[in-house]
């Protein structure tokens, strides 16, 4: 599968810390400032143009001015507001840091005699599962999803926001690897994620799945994932 222009390009190295964190502009130049003032101010179009009025009301200017910033970009003494009304929580962070240490913990003893995992397994959570990085046009971004090997959970992961195009997989041999892997993912990708609108009242869309993993599509791909969808 090919992946669309948007996103980055993957990274050389392996994931084992931060991707390169983007200059202030990459968030603030060109095609990529329509989904963060969409995102900021909830004033993404079904369509995902971005509804400039709205904008413009929001930060009291005139809906001509947020056009020209989209054919320029934005002038820097706006930017670490909008930046702040978009970021990921540290509540957020902080919980995904003991998910994490919790997964890894879970992954180290499964398997191990005397450990009980009738639950686990009774849940599927010792089969294989995949990563799956999705990526949603609509929203300039990609959400990482964790889902077992059916078609079932395909359709699942790609839910939302008028469909996801998935971009790159990943399997590992049971729930808490691929967990471990998603929350490895958004900690390398730190500096590029967004905090979407739960609800995207100007699309008429639900609460969608995983809305505090977003990552903008400009973020370098962790070479770490499998490219596409081949064998």
């Amino acid at each position: 599968m090919k992946i669309p222009a948007v996103l980055g390009e993957p990274t050389e190295e392996p994931v084992v810390g931060p991707v390169m964190a983007p200059q202030t502009a990459a968030w603030f130049d060109g095609p990529q400032l329509r989904f963060v003032l969409g995102h900021a101010f909830d004033a993404l179009k079904f369509d995902g143009r971005l509804d400039a009025v709205k904008v413009a009301a929001a930060l009291g200017v005139s809906a001509g001015t947020v056009r020209r910033w989209g054919r320029t970009h934005l002038a820097e003494p706006r930017r670490a507001g909008i930046m702040a009304r978009i970021a990921v929580s540290d509540l957020v962070h902080e919980q995904e840091a003991v998910q994490l240490r919790n997964a890894r913990e879970n992954a180290a003893t499964l398997g191990l005699k005397g450990v009980k995992a009738a639950d686990w397994i009774a849940r599927g959570w010792t089969e294989p599962h995949v990563l799956y990085l999705v990526f949603f046009p609509r929203l300039g971004v990609w959400i990482p999803r964790i889902g077992k090997m059916s078609e079932k959970s395909l359709t699942r992961v790609t839910a939302g926001a008028g469909g996801g195009v998935i971009i790159r997989r990943k399997i590992f041999t049971n729930h808490f690897e691929a967990l471990c892997a998603k929350f490895e993912t958004l900690r390398a990708c730190q500096a590029w994620r967004i905090a979407l609108p739960e609800v995207h009242g100007s699309q008429g869309l639900q609460r969608l799945q995983g809305s505090s993993s977003a990552v903008l599509a400009a973020c370098p791909v962790p070479i770490s994932l499998d490219a596409g969808l081949g064998s």
